[in-house]
């Protein structure tokens, strides 16, 4: 079949026994040739006279100009052709109408792909003439409404995050946006230029329009079509949207689109994938700068099929900064380690500077046997960072505990310490036997004694689900011990992820003996230390400390002591330590 307009060449459709397309034509009287050829040739042709009008103005856009998606379009058609307007539509280029009946204008946003076009703008009189106008547009890639996230056929899960961007609409400043899925109601921002927000959906395929109204009433929409997957992936941490860096992402994804996962991988924004393959897990612990950002973690199924789950995250900066004039001891796991990082026999250290020295811990309950050693790792390490330290210890009667010093020459206007190290346990069963972890300054300033900033999470208790939990305790003087108010569990030091942990306190900024203990955090999370009592009778007591009198003839020295306490019978304890600062101000 075929047709043509007036004395024009055929527009052929072979083989063909029906025609349904639109056709184009200048106004005026026409005669449209429409024409069928048997299968030996016979020839069927029948004419009808047309009389096409140009009854369409079109107000918005003009000809030959330049739009951003999504673009306004008005028009208006009050008779066709000596007819009453019954219907108008648009399309584009030879896509199909979007018709509106009853009506004899049109005031809709509508969005195609960059380039040049044809808007072709349509309506059709009560007793069936037809008018059409037709503009040449430019459309450019960026519009009035920007949708960094998600993308136009992305496949994402519920919820899923939403950021959009509108500084202005059809030369307007945008006062108000909204979102709205299919055919429901907007979810409205008011005042606002930029949307960021978590959007629940049910699982299929939806129509996501996104919404700009400028300060005069202009309407500006960006309309994306996603597929939103069922619980393919699932994220045990982070368990909330605001979070520390590096944070440990835990995720899990068994199928993704009814097929077996293969691999797997995650993002940060617009960044390239840390992909993970095999794998259907992810545990691993993840850098990024300060402020908000989308956490992307992805599955790939044995055929390819790919599953998303996008997460708001912010990333947060709530640990204990030191002051801008803070000096510090940097990067200590790289000091190099005394003896060969073996045990020295007996308690207490020797004389060297700059050297991890392994000592027994007299202080602590007395075991049969405990032994200790350190020295440097390749993995696990920090991102940025070459390698960790390692320190391992083991024991055997009732606990025991191991400590690790490194002394440097001491600083005399040092009055405030901030302990400040990543610390990694590689198993659960490492968590599992640590009763202690200790975390000490010690400064000596002469002979005369020694300022022990001395802190621990002392795990003392199980709570009702087995977990170990307890508190923060400092040293009032020497080995003795007196429980804070922050309180610290196993939780914190969860195995195979890095944990930031802080310690901060200083001595008499007259240079008198009292040390005073002021905070810790643990991942980000303060606990200031505003309360103290004593671990057996539970009477307050005062959160300050002593010189420690008894310890005489030291050089002056600064240097930090990191010790693990084992708990029951036997045992033993691997902990990492990376970007290991002492400050000082």
């Amino acid at each position: 079949m075929a047709y043509s307009i007036d004395d024009g060449v055929d527009t052929i459709f072979n083989p063909a026994t029906s025609i349904n397309t639109n056709v184009t034509m200048p106004g005026g009287a026409h005669t449209l040739h429409v024409k069928a050829w048997g299968n030996q040739g016979a020839l069927c042709m029948k004419d009808l006279a047309l009389n096409v009008g140009n009854g369409v103005a079109v107000s918005t856009p003009t000809n030959g100009s330049t739009v951003t998606n999504p673009f306004n379009l008005q028009a208006q058609a009050p008779s066709c052709g000596g007819q009453g307007t019954s219907a108008m539509a648009w399309s584009v280029d030879d896509g199909s109408d979007t018709i509106f009946n009853a009506v004899s204008s049109i005031n809709t946003s509508l969005s195609t792909s960059s380039g040049s076009h044809t808007l072709r703008v349509k309506a059709w009189g009560n007793s069936g003439a037809f008018c059409e106008t037709d503009l040449a547009l430019s459309v450019s890639a960026v519009g009035a409404v920007v949708v960094a996230t998600p993308s136009n056929n992305a496949t994402v899960s519920s919820p899923f995050p939403l950021q959009a961007q509108s500084s202005s609409c059809q030369g307007q400043t945008t006062g108000s946006m909204a979102y709205s899925l299919d055919s429901g109601t907007d979810t409205v921002f008011d005042p606002a230029t930029s949307i960021n927000t978590s959007v629940t959906a049910t699982q299929g395929t939806h129509t996501l329009h996104v919404k700009a109204w400028g300060n005069q009433g202009a309407l500006c929409m960006n309309t994306l079509t996603i597929n939103v997957t069922g619980g393919d992936i699932t994220v045990t941490s982070p368990t909330g949207t605001n979070v520390t860096s590096p944070f440990t992402l835990q995720a899990q994804s068994s199928s993704c689109q009814g097929l077996s996962t293969g691999s797997m991988a995650y993002s940060i924004d617009s960044g390239t994938d840390t992909i993970f393959d095999p794998a259907t897990s992810i545990n691993t612990s993840v850098s990024v700068s300060t402020g908000t950002h989308i956490l992307h973690v992805k599955a790939w199924n044995t055929s390819g099929g790919v599953c998303v789950k996008d997460l708001n995250i912010d990333v947060v900066n709530n640990s204990l900064q030191p002051p801008s004039n803070a000096q510090s001891l940097g990067v200590l796991e790289l000091d190099s380690a005394y003896n060969n990082g073996t045990a020295i026999a007996g308690c207490g250290g020797v004389s060297v500077q700059n050297e991890w020295q392994t000592q027994h811990d007299c202080g602590s309950a007395p075991a049969n046997f405990e032994d200790g050693s350190t020295s440097l790792a390749t993995s696990p390490t920090l991102p940025g960072h070459s390698q960790s330290r390692q320190f391992h210890m083991t024991y055997s009667g009732t606990g025991g505990a191991i400590r690790w010093f490194d002394a440097h020459p001491n600083n005399s206007s040092a009055f405030t310490f901030q302990y400040d190290v990543y610390v990694f346990f590689p198993l659960a069963a490492d968590v599992n036997n640590l009763e202690n972890l200790e975390l000490d300054v010690n400064q000596a300033l002469d002979g005369t004694g020694v300022y022990i900033f001395g802190a621990q999470c002392f795990l003392g208790r199980q709570d009702s689900s087995g977990q170990w939990v307890g508190v923060w305790q400092v040293s009032s003087n020497g080995a003795h011990w007196i429980n804070t108010n922050a309180t610290c569990s196993q939780s914190q030091f969860a195995a195979n992820s890095w944990h930031h942990i802080q310690v901060r306190s200083h001595r008499d900024l007259s240079g008198g003996s009292t040390i005073f203990y002021d905070a810790v955090a643990v991942d980000g999370s303060v606990s200031q230390i505003t309360s103290c009592s004593e671990p057996s009778t539970g009477a307050a007591v005062s959160c300050t400390g002593q010189k420690d009198t008894n310890a005489t003839g030291w050089s002056p020295t600064i240097g930090p002591n990191f010790q693990l306490d084992g708990r029951g019978t036997s045992g033993a304890i691997t902990a990492y330590a990376n970007n290991f600062q002492i400050y000082w101000w």
